[in-house]
């Protein structure tokens, strides 16, 4: 049996990473200490460097979700990450909305066209029943995974220091 060999690296870093407010455009430097981790099987030269990149993810992620200092308003980043998922919100409502109309109508007509199969009416229940229940969960899961996801939030960060 052969093994494979993991490389693994964990680095700290101190990022300045630029701060613009959405609301009232104060523009300012925020200083973050942040720590990556990263792991490979593959690309070993690269562990240090993916490791940073994660660092430098951690902090920048942190700056723009924290408060302007100045008026306590959103990043321009996270204003723009908010309005795309509105954005892909309303599509999602739409599509939603649309393929669950269709797919009822589809259900409501294949379970129909089950019952006619039979001649009795109390032969076909059993059948229907489980045909309709089947394709209308597998229809619930569809529109349940279609859903816009979760929403971007603002949280203030304590290791995110403005100049």
């Amino acid at each position: 049996m052969g093994y494979v060999e993991v490389w693994s690296s964990e680095t700290a870093g101190t990022f300045d990473i630029p701060f613009r407010c959405a609301q009232c455009g104060h523009a300012t430097q925020a200083r973050v200490r942040a720590m990556g981790h990263a792991r490979t099987a593959i690309e070993h030269h690269r562990v240090e460097a993916m490791a940073q990149q994660a660092a430098y993810g951690h902090a920048f992620r942190a700056v723009t979700e924290s408060p302007c200092p100045r008026c306590q308003g959103p990043s321009t980043t996270l204003a723009e990450r908010m309005a795309e998922w509105e954005r892909k919100a309303r599509t999602r409502k739409t599509l939603r909305l649309a393929l669950g109309a269709v797919g009822l109508v589809l259900l409501f007509a294949s379970s129909a066209g089950c019952a006619s199969l039979y001649d009795d009416i109390a032969q076909a229940g059993p059948g229907v029943g489980i045909w309709t229940t089947f394709w209308g969960v597998i229809l619930l899961g569809i529109l349940l995974l279609l859903g816009p996801g979760k929403s971007p939030r603002r949280q203030a960060s304590p290791w995110v220091q403005f100049a």
